[in-house]
């Protein structure tokens, strides 16, 4: 049964969700020429395997740079003709990314090794992941929270590696439906012109 606390935080999350997605279509529409440069510059100099190399590496690693950047590079770049191959092989590798999330949380758990600002991060995720347990794992797989903090977090506590490993499934069809939005932000502009 949803409480309202919990009722309300998923009501925050689709409003955050839904103005994510109109201010980055609003973005997308005023700065298209040079989105479209600058994604197309970022293409060429990483290529495709080092764009999904440095996306295993921030989803698996507490980091700043959301999946988002890599989908605008591609829905923005001349790989938009076959992003049907490109987005799904993010899709898993964010998925693989995650699983690997969870077990240097798991292995950092059991270690005395834990540096103090992992610790600290563990900590502020903590009551998320206790009160929700899996949902909070799912949630960070499917809105703009930080995903690899609570993946960390979820090993370092110790959630069952099963229920962890269900919900983060979710991360592929979250990359997938973000993908098509950054894609479509131009025509959903035009909506409001």
């Amino acid at each position: 049964m949803v409480g309202p606390l919990e009722r309300r935080h998923l009501v925050l999350t689709l409003v955050l969700l839904s103005a994510l997605f109109l201010a980055v279509g609003l973005f997308g529409f005023i700065f298209e020429g040079e989105i479209a440069f600058l994604t197309q510059q970022i293409a060429n100099l990483f290529g495709f395997t080092g764009l999904a190399l440095l996306l295993l590496v921030s989803d698996s690693v507490i980091s700043p740079l959301p999946p988002d950047l890599i989908l605008i590079v591609i829905a923005k770049s001349d790989w938009r003709e076959h992003w049907y191959i490109y987005v799904p092989i993010l899709g898993a590798i964010s998925t693989l990314a995650g699983i690997v999330g969870w077990t240097i949380g798991h292995f950092l758990a059991r270690t005395k090794v834990a540096p103090q600002v992992l610790v600290n991060i563990a900590l502020q995720e903590r009551e998320r992941v206790q009160k929700f347990g899996a949902w909070a794992v799912f949630l960070g797989a499917i809105t703009p929270l930080p995903y690899s903090a609570t993946c960390w977090t979820a090993g370092f506590l110790g959630l069952d590696f099963k229920k962890f490993l269900l919900v983060n499934l979710a991360r592929f069809p979250r990359i997938v439906i973000y993908y098509l939005v950054i894609h479509n932000s131009r025509f959903l502009m035009m909506w409001f012109q």
